[in-house]
């Protein structure tokens, strides 16, 4: 499963430090609670700030909390989880973007949209890679960069926001950066 054996070595050793197996003193309760308090975030960094840059099909589906493998829920089980908000939760609501969003409600909806036309997506994306490269532009270094970049593009493109254009390039100036 490892490449490196002294990974599977290491990950033996934090998990038996973490489940209170490896022999020791008391620095194993102490481990442990900063073991708790790290994990989120090193998930989240490690994942969903690192991962979801280098393998991103459908930026939109690459967000915190969510899972590239199934981007959507079913109708029945997106009523059902409703059903329950308002049932256990009644005076709380669904957020749709938060201060850990990679990008706004509006752009992510706008890049779902690529996947109920995938053959209109590619021929679009062939077009334009075939008009830049004739007006001088150089191949990008990066195709999963160039793939992210043209999503975002396309998301800021139905964006009525007048922030979008303006803030275009960091957001993929940002994205290029994680994923090094």
């Amino acid at each position: 499963m490892f490449a490196v054996p002294e990974e599977a070595e290491a990950v033996d050793a934090v998990r038996d430090l973490v489940l209170g197996r490896a022999p020791g003193d008391g620095a194993r309760a102490a481990f442990r609670a900063r073991f708790g308090q790290t994990a989120a975030a090193l998930r989240a960094k490690s994942v969903e700030d690192t991962a979801f840059y280098r393998h991103a099909p459908l930026l939109s589906a690459a967000e915190v909390g969510g899972s590239p493998a199934r981007p959507a829920v079913d109708v029945a089980e997106f009523h059902a989880y409703c059903a329950r908000v308002q049932r256990d939760w009644p005076y709380s609501g669904t957020v749709l973007t938060t201060h850990d969003s990679k990008r706004s409600a509006d752009v992510r909806a706008a890049v779902s949209v690529l996947s109920q036309a995938p053959a209109r997506w590619a021929a679009l994306l062939a077009e334009v890679t075939r008009r830049t490269a004739r007006a001088g532009g150089r191949r990008a270094p990066d195709p999963q960069l160039a793939w992210a970049a043209w999503q975002t593009a396309f998301g800021f493109a139905l964006r009525r926001s007048p922030r979008g254009p303006r803030r275009r390039p960091g957001r993929t100036r940002d994205g290029s950066r994680t994923r090094s």
